[in-house]
Parts: structure tokens; sequence; C-alpha cells
């Protein structure tokens, strides 16, 4: 990214807004708005006229529709500067071509990307800084002025986003003792967010921590009426926070929710490819490997959505089969679960001695766990939970006959590969 500053800047995450020079462009009409906005959305990547009039319209588009897509553009082109160039003709529609300090959106995904790489590396301080950076984008509801068919599912996909960043941020303040700011920051997303049980989660304990208990509670009691109940996780909390347990009271390996799952990412349209990671985990098995174009991003995200079928805790790796990553060890994987998941620092050396404490510990509690990029059924063997209350969620480019055959997985093409 440019250390100076773009001179054309688009921001989304609030109202539709461009400037040049520090200075409002003028848009004019709403459509001419809700056009760039969705191209803004899918940013680098073409969009065909028929999609567009989709995002547009929905299923019932004028019978103009084409036209007025076309006659949109040309006046998108007029009004923004350079717009010839950045606004690009493809084979079947059109590419709004900009760099990634541009957009506010690009730069938020960009800090997210940031914030996960140090985590994995274990730069709790590096991770904090970039979840703040990507929250601190945020300036109200994602295209609040926008009225178009796009606008409902974008808006939800791109709050899930923020607000997932917001918690492992949140998580990662508790961790420095900043109890305080904790309870603020939750308090506030829970307003607009009180169906995130880890948002309540985290706000008890930053109750706790401060020294008080009673308010806690309140939140716990606002959480079963908001959420219509409480996981058996919550209610745990909720007695250890009366019983005044000490190991509650701050230490580092203390974790509010066994949940290692990235924040979800955007997407233009998986729910046909969601529903049938749903089928498959209700056809008998506890096991899909999906595989395909944008497997890694469907995956999470379905995890996400999914999270209230798992209370006892979500679980991910990310095992780096990759063409320039070596593939990550399962022995590794396994101690941070392990230590996820509240097990002691005295960890087994062995990998079949940690893959047994693992099957141990998830044994009778509903898990999810994501397997990120496998490379092969030797890799993620030792990671399965062998409980039938657990899900798995395996990614790869291969097809992992072994899980087919030996564990009865089923499996799913998804995106481009989808047959």
């Amino acid at each position: 990214m440019r250390d100076t500053e773009p001179a054309l800047r688009f921001t989304v995450l609030g109202p539709l807004e461009v400037h040049h020079d520090g200075a409002p462009v003028a848009l004019g009409r709403p459509q001419r708005r809700a056009l760039l906005a969705i191209l803004l959305l899918r940013a680098n990547h073409p969009l065909s006229t028929a999609e567009l009039v989709r995002r547009l319209w929905g299923d019932q588009p004028p019978a103009t529709a084409r036209a007025q897509v076309h006659a949109l553009v040309s006046a998108l082109r007029a009004v923004l500067p350079g717009g010839d160039r950045l606004l690009c003709t493809e084979d079947t529609g059109y590419l709004l071509r900009i760099e990634p300090d541009q957009l506010d959106l690009l730069r938020f995904s960009h800090e997210l990307d940031r914030a996960q790489g140090a985590a994995t590396a274990a730069d709790m301080d590096a991770a904090a800084r970039a979840y703040r950076a990507a929250t601190g984008l945020w300036r109200g509801t994602p295209f609040g002025d926008i009225d178009a068919a796009f606008v409902p599912q974008a808006r939800r996909e791109l709050a899930q986003r923020y607000v997932g960043a917001l918690e492992e941020l949140l998580e990662l303040d508790l961790a420095r003792g900043a109890h305080a700011d904790v309870v603020g920051a939750a308090t506030a997303a829970l307003a607009d967010h009180p169906g995130r049980e880890r948002l309540h989660r985290l706000l008890m304990l930053a109750l706790h921590r401060g020294g008080r208990a009673a308010e806690a509670i309140a939140v716990y009691r606002d959480a079963r009426q908001a959420m219509g109940g409480a996981s058996p996780e919550l209610d745990r909390l909720a007695q250890r926070i009366l019983s005044a347990d000490p190991a509650l009271d701050g230490s580092p390996a203390e974790s509010t929710d066994p949940h290692r799952l990235p924040p979800p990412t955007s997407s233009a349209d998986d729910t046909v490819d969601g529903a049938a990671l749903d089928r498959a985990l209700t056809r008998g098995t506890s096991i899909v490997v999906v595989r395909g174009t944008g497997a890694s991003g469907l995956a999470v995200r379905w995890a996400h959505a999914a999270a209230g079928r798992f209370p006892d805790g979500r679980l991910y790796a990310d095992l780096r089969a990759t063409e320039d990553r070596a593939p990550a060890d399962p022995a590794a994987i396994l101690a941070g679960f392990l230590h996820t998941l509240g097990a002691g620092p005295d960890l087994p050396s062995n990998v079949d001695e940690r893959a047994a404490l693992f099957r141990s510990l998830v044994h009778g509690r509903r898990v999810l766990i994501v397997l990120d990029r496998a490379e092969d059924t030797t890799q993620v063997r030792p990671l399965l939970p062998g409980a039938a209350s657990c899900a798995v969620v395996v990614t790869s480019r291969g097809g992992l006959g072994g899980l087919v055959a030996r564990y009865g997985a089923a499996r799913i093409e998804v995106g481009d590969d989808r047959t």
C-alpha cells in the first residue's frame, strides 16, 4: 500500500462517499450511486451486465434494465475523475479497477489479513493493532444511503465480518487487562448485535474481572432473554462467576470461548453451497470435505452462521497446503486446540497422545472443527475428534479420498468446480 494518500478515495463502510484531493465528488442520481456501490463491493472483479441488473433490481428488473446499466456506466465515467481508466469494459460487462488503499472495504480486508497473520505468529500486540485499525474504518451502516436489491445481503455479511473482528479485538484487550475498554465496546456492540453470544461472554468476563460480578450476572440474564435461552457454555460461565472461580480472574490461558475462527470474508452469493454443507451434515456423517474455488471462505462463513449448533466451541486451523508454504504440523495444531480447550501447559510431546487428549476433551461436547487447506488424509487424521457430537469441515485442493473411504466423509464441490 502507498505511503501517501491516494488522490481518489471511496468509502462504503457507512454512507457511500467519493473524495478527490480531499473534496467530495457529486455522483448525482440514486441509481448511479447504487451501481457504483455494486462495483465497489466487487472491486477489481468483472461483473456481467446481467449480474449488475440482478443486483440493482432483483428478480423483477424493468424492461429497459440493460440499457439503463449502460447509461449509468457512461454517467459514472463522466463524473469520476479518471473514470474512463477506472471503469473498464469487459467481454460481458464491467470492472472497477482501484488500488487497495483507495477503498475502505479493501483496507478493512487488508487489516484483517494482517491481524490473522500476526495472531498466527503469536504477535498479539500487532494483531490487536491491526484489528483496531480494521474496526476503526467503520462509520456506520455499510451502504447506508443505497437502495438496491443487493444491499440487505451485503450489509448482513459485512456486519458479520465487522463484529467478528471486534470480538477478536475485545478478546485481546481482555487478555491485556483492559476490562473497562471491553465493557464499553461490548455494551455498545450488543445494542446492535444482541444475538452475539460471544459478545455477552466477553462483557460478562470483563465485568467480573472489574469487580462487578452482579452486573455480569445481569448481562447473563439479558443474554438469555435476547437469545431465547443460553448455551451450556454461557450457563457454566455464569455459575463460575457466582462461585467466584479464581481461574476467571485474568489468567492469560483463560479463554472466554474455544473459538479460533477467523472473521468471515465477504461473498457474492454462496447460499447454494452453504445449503449443500447443511445437507451433508444431516445425512449421517460428521465430516465434510469441501473442494473448489472459494472453499475456504465458504467454510469459515458457514461456521460462523452455524455457531449456534456448536455451543461448546468452534475451532479453526490453517493447515497451509499451498505451493509456497510447508504443510502445518498436526502436533502443533493439536497444541493450539488443547490450550484453547483449557488443557494445562504440560502437553504430551507425542502427536498420538495429543490426539487422544484432544478426543477426550471434546467427547460428548458439540464442537465444530474447521480444517482449512489440508494436504492429505495423514495430516487430517490426528485432528479428527472421534465424537459423533462434533462436526468437521475440511477444505482441500484434493479430494481426500482416504477420509471418504475410511471415515465416511461426505464430499462437495463448490464455486467454479461445482458439477
